[in-house]
């Protein structure tokens, strides 16, 4: 019992020294000094809001940026500084769809990144290029795609406009989307420009369907028309394919490991693109399926040879490469 009293009271003479102390700080607070710190509180306890407070202005704040006034710095290139008189890294601008149909996108570090995209590919006239995003999903480990166009509203000269292009500045709606289906799995549907037309109105682009693991399944061959403003997907060469050899060579093409790879556009047809097959024997070689044309809208497929490549691939789109000068 007499300890009981004794802590009480030893907790009574600690709260009576406490609020002295504070009595005696906020004795020695002057009045302006006072006020502030009940201005400081007013204001913690109402925090001001930069929330849209009507829909009237949650429409203004959703609104797309004006890109015309935003000023890109032009990208600077890494040095190498593990080496003494390493060579200098430059770009150079180069065509783009050289050897033709062999343009992939890099996907190194599209896991840990979980962003990448391609190179810009500009038109030959240099108003406007496209180039691919690519997203990861971490979760059902897919590997998805969009393509979209930058136009060179400056009117820059091409190499300047391949350089300072930003995403910033693309036009937000893609021209092209890959499709994955939402309950599917460690799937990759990629798209990547093939080449531009000799006008720059249309853009060919390979959409290559598969697995992270056993890799790409199928190839689809789009054609993209500015003058339209529509994609079309040229289903009908791969089905011409099956044809051909199911009635020429007695061949089954959906009992083997095959797939169209496609070229570019005809240097003696413009309007045409040139696609080549190869079909995986059991020796694990490939067997050249022949050489194909197809005009952009997807009708009128022709056999051109079923030995070897003999049509000659136009370069119409530029893109730029690191190289180093010596």
């Amino acid at each position: 019992m007499f300890l009981r009293k004794h802590f009480l009271w030893k907790t009574f003479l600690c709260l009576i020294l406490v609020c002295a102390v504070s009595l005696n700080c906020c004795a020695k607070l002057s009045k302006e000094e006072k006020a502030e710190l009940k201005r400081i509180k007013r204001e913690k306890k109402h925090p001001v809001s930069h929330m849209p407070q009507t829909f009237e202005e949650y429409l203004n704040e959703s609104r797309e940026l004006k890109t015309m006034n935003l000023k890109i710095k032009e990208p600077k290139l890494p040095k190498d500084t593990k080496y003494e008189n390493a060579p200098e890294k430059v770009l150079k601008m180069v065509p783009y769809n050289y050897p033709p149909g062999s343009r992939t996108i890099n996907l190194k570090n599209l896991r840990k990144e979980g962003y990448t995209h391609s190179s810009g590919v500009a038109t030959p006239s240099g108003d406007k290029l496209v180039y691919t995003e690519v997203y990861y999903d971490t979760v059902n480990k897919n590997v998805k795609s969009e393509m979209y166009t930058i136009l060179n509203n400056e009117g820059k000269d091409k190499f300047s406009f391949l350089r300072t292009a930003n995403a910033a500045l693309k036009i937000t709606k893609p021209i092209l989307s890959s499709a994955i289906p939402t309950e599917a799995f460690n799937q990759q549907n990629i798209l990547t420009p093939i080449d531009w037309s000799a006008n720059g109105q249309k853009i060919a682009i390979k959409e290559t369907i598969g697995n992270n693991c056993d890799g790409i399944w199928q190839t689809n061959l789009w054609v993209y028309d500015y003058n339209t403003g529509s994609a079309t997907r040229l289903d009908k060469i791969r089905r011409d394919y099956i044809d051909w050899w199911q009635a020429n060579g007695n061949l089954n093409l959906n009992d083997y490991l095959w797939d169209i790879y496609p070229l570019g556009w005809d240097s003696a047809n413009p309007d045409k693109l040139v696609v080549t097959a190869y079909v995986l024997k059991k020796d694990k070689r490939l067997f050249f399926l022949g050489e194909w044309l197809i005009d952009s809208k997807g009708e009128n497929p022709k056999m051109v040879s079923t030995k070897s490549r003999t049509r000659s691939v136009q370069t119409n789109g530029a893109t730029l490469e690191i190289q180093e000068k010596y």
